[in-house]
């Protein structure tokens, strides 16, 4: 009797839990709305609140909330391919990519960060 009632306790504290559990909401991000490809190795969050997306093919991605701006090697990275973003104390990108490092801070301030 007394093993059946704490089988029940923890039975309905289980259902209690989910009554109250935090809901998320996700908004999904497709070519459609600007993603050159479905395909995401690496985000990052820089100083200036952009979400930078490292693609499998498809160069890297600035995101400001509602726009995506698309960067390939046409505007000066090694490869589309970028497996790695970083930013330093400075506020530069380090881009990571298959082929090496890509970063020129004053490129970047230049034209990309503008």
């Amino acid at each position: 009797m007394r093993k059946t009632f704490f089988q029940s306790i923890f039975i309905f504290s289980i259902f209690l839990s989910s009554l109250f559990a935090q809901q998320s909401n996700f908004i999904t991000y497709t070519a459609k709305d600007g993603l050159p490809v479905s395909t995401i190795l690496s985000i990052v969050q820089d100083s200036r609140n952009y979400l930078w997306i490292g693609t499998e093919g498809g160069g890297i991605c600035r995101f400001d909330g509602s726009d995506f701006i698309n960067y390939t090697t046409k505007n000066g990275l090694i490869s589309n391919r970028v497996q790695t973003i970083m930013e330093d104390s400075h506020g530069n990108l380090w881009i990571g990519t298959d082929k090496g490092i890509s970063t020129d801070p004053a490129y970047w301030k230049r034209t990309w960060l503008s």
